[in-house]
């Protein structure tokens, strides 16, 4: 069993039919014993941004607004049998304005990837495996690389095992 970090980028593609789909499927849909194979973990922020992303969609035609509707209905049915929201900490702030510096990255991308490190030490300080960090954002996932996290970028690579 993994543990998966997904920033929003890769939560959409759950609902979004785009390159990378089945990877994040896949991922999402694993079972073991009738319970889900990985555990799949995100900012609390990444809820915004995943339905921010549905709106825009929407206004740009590429989705109706009943497909809004029902896309927004199915985030948040998953959003307590599938996710783990990470509540945002004063410590990952911090982390988040370092990492901006660090590793050039835009506000939310530095938050993304200071909850996925705040993960790692919290899973590593229990004997577990720190997380793979699963983003589409190229630049995302080679900062998380450079802070010493696995990465998957759906569309590119294959999944975990």
């Amino acid at each position: 069993m993994a543990t998966c970090y997904f920033d929003s980028s890769a939560t959409v593609k759950r609902y979004v039919m785009e390159p990378g789909t089945d990877e994040i499927d896949a991922l999402l849909d694993a079972l073991r014993d009738g319970r889900p194979r990985h555990t799949v973990v995100f900012a609390s922020i990444g809820i915004v941004e995943v339905v921010a992303a549905f709106s825009r969609l929407e206004r740009s035609g590429a989705i109706s607004a009943p497909q809004w509707i029902g896309l927004a209905a199915q985030f948040n049915t998953e959003l307590s049998s599938r996710y783990l929201a990470m509540e945002l900490s004063n410590a990952i702030v911090q982390e988040a304005s370092a990492l901006t510096r660090r590793r050039g990255l835009r506000g939310y991308d530095a938050v993304h990837l200071a909850s996925a490190l705040a993960l790692r030490d919290s899973l590593q300080e229990s004997g577990l495996n720190a997380p793979i960090f699963v983003s589409a954002d190229v630049d995302l996932c080679a900062a998380a690389r450079n802070e010493g996290l696995e990465d998957m970028a759906p569309g590119l690579s294959v999944t975990p095992d």
